[in-house]
C-alpha cells in the first residue's frame, strides 16, 4: 500500500502543506464516488510523475492507488498545493494549466474553465516561477556544432566540447538584409490588436477575417467615451451578478486566503475552509457601527405620508412625529425579507457591534452568541 505522506515528505519539509493536500485528496475521494456519470473529471497523479519527484510511480496499472478522478477545479487547487509543496517542476504543470492548457486558449477544451479568482491569485507567480525553473534547468547548457555541422546538446564544461573542437551552433551564421525582412514579413500574420465594444474587450489577429467582422460589428481599436461612459454606468452590476452566491474563503489553522468560492463548493468541506476575515474587516464593522450610531444620536423619525426621515429639529409643517403606518402587505414582505437575510446565519457580538456569520462558524474568542442587548431610550 501506497504511503503517500511518507513518499512526498522524503521530497519537501513543507509537512503543513503536504497534510492539507493529502486531507484535500481524501475528501475529494469521498465527495467524487457520488458525483453523476456526466461529470467532466480528470485523472491526476496524487504523487507527482515529474522527472525530477516521483516517476517510478507513473504506472497507475502497477499503483493505482496514485491515481485519483478530481474535477477541473479539485484538480487546479491539487497543483496549487503541489507548487507550494515542491516548486519547480510543479510551477511548470501550475502554469500550463493556467496560461495555456484550459478554454481561454483552446475551445476544445470547453470543460477546463480556470476560475477568474484562481487565475488572478495564482498565474503571475506561478508563470515567474516557471520561468525560473526552466532556466534553471538549461542554465549553462548550449548548442554546439562540429566541423560537419552535427549538434550537440550540452554543458558548457562538458569535455566532450574540447575533444570533439565544438563551437556555437550560430558562430560565423550572419542574417542578410532581405533575410531579416523576409523574418519581420513572416511575423505580420500573427500580429494581434485589443478590440473594444461597451464593457467588452477582446484580441483578434490584426490581418484576419475576424478583424474586419469585429469592426463592421462597432468594435474599435480604442475604447470610446462611450464604452467608457457605459463601463462606468453598468461595471458594478455586471461584477456584482458575477460575485453572486461567491465569499472569499480562508484556511482555519493559517488564516491564508484560500479565493473565492461559489457557496456550495464541495473544496470548502474538504479542506473545511471558513469566511475570510481580517482584521481590517474587524476594524472597519466598529468604525461603521460607531459612525452609524454618532449619525442617529439625538434625532427623531418623522414622516409627511409619503415617506419618513430623521431629523435633529422638528422639520416644520407637514411632518408629524413617527413613522408611516405599516400596512398588512408591507409587513408580510418585510418578515419575508428578514427571514430570507437570516437564513443559515447566526448573530454573534463582541459587546461593541453585532454580526451575522454562517451557521457553525465561529469568529474568534471575543465574539459570543447572540446579539447586543437593547438600551432602553431616554425618558
Amino acid at each position: 500500500m501506497l504511503d503517500i505522506y511518507q513518499v512526498l515528505s522524503a521530497k519537501s519539509r513543507n509537512d503543513h502543506m503536504i497534510r492539507r493536500y493529502i486531507k484535500f485528496i481524501d475528501g475529494c475521494r469521498q465527495v467524487n464516488n457520488s458525483l453523476s456519470k456526466i461529470v467532466y473529471v480528470e485523472l491526476h497523479h496524487v504523487c507527482p510523475k515529474a522527472y525530477d519527484l516521483f516517476y517510478e510511480y507513473a504506472d497507475l496499472k502497477i499503483i493505482p492507488e496514485n491515481g485519483v478522478y478530481l474535477t477541473f477545479r479539485q484538480h487546479l487547487i491539487a497543483h496549487v498545493m503541489l507548487w507550494k509543496i515542491f516548486g519547480k517542476s510543479q510551477a511548470v504543470a501550475l502554469d500550463c494549466m493556467l496560461g495555456k492548457f484550459n478554454s481561454d486558449t483552446n475551445s476544445g477544451l470547453y470543460n477546463r474553465k480556470v476560475p477568474h479568482a484562481i487565475k488572478i491569485r495564482y498565474l503571475e507567480k506561478v508563470k515567474l516561477d516557471a520561468i525560473a525553473s526552466n532556466a534553471l534547468k538549461r542554465k549553462g547548457f548550449s548548442t554546439y556544432k562540429d566541423s560537419n555541422g552535427e549538434k550537440y546538446f550540452l554543458h558548457e564544461d562538458d569535455p566532450l566540447i574540447t575533444e570533439l573542437g565544438l563551437v556555437g551552433n550560430n558562430k560565423g551564421h550572419f542574417h542578410t538584409e532581405e533575410a531579416k525582412q523576409a523574418m519581420s514579413a513572416a511575423k505580420q500574420p500573427n500580429k494581434t490588436v485589443k478590440l473594444y465594444f461597451l464593457n467588452c474587450k477582446t484580441t483578434v489577429k490584426l490581418f484576419s477575417p475576424e478583424f474586419s467582422e469585429y469592426l463592421a460589428q462597432g468594435w474599435s481599436t480604442t475604447m470610446s467615451p462611450e464604452d467608457h461612459e457605459y463601463s462606468q454606468k453598468f461595471g458594478h452590476s455586471i461584477i456584482s451578478f458575477k460575485l453572486k452566491g461567491t465569499a472569499n474563503y480562508m484556511y482555519p489553522d493559517t488564516g491564508e486566503h484560500a479565493g473565492r468560492l461559489a457557496h456550495d463548493d464541495p473544496s470548502i468541506q474538504a479542506l473545511g475552509l471558513v469566511p475570510l476575515i481580517t482584521d481590517n474587516h474587524r476594524a472597519q464593522w466598529i468604525t461603521r457601527t460607531q459612525k452609524a450610531t454618532e449619525a442617529k444620536l439625538g434625532t427623531t423619525t418623522y414622516n409627511n405620508g409619503r415617506v419618513e426621515a430623521k431629523f435633529r429639529e422638528d422639520p416644520g409643517p407637514g411632518w408629524v412625529k413617527g413613522r408611516l403606518p405599516r400596512t398588512e402587505a408591507h409587513l408580510t414582505n418585510q418578515r419575508a425579507g428578514i427571514m430570507k437575510a437570516n437564513k443559515d446565519v447566526s448573530y454573534w457580538n463582541n459587546g461593541i457591534i453585532c454580526q451575522k456569520f454562517p451557521k457553525g462558524f465561529e469568529p474568534g474568542p471575543e465574539w459570543t452568541p447572540g446579539m447586543l442587548p437593547r438600551k432602553k431610550a431616554a425618558a
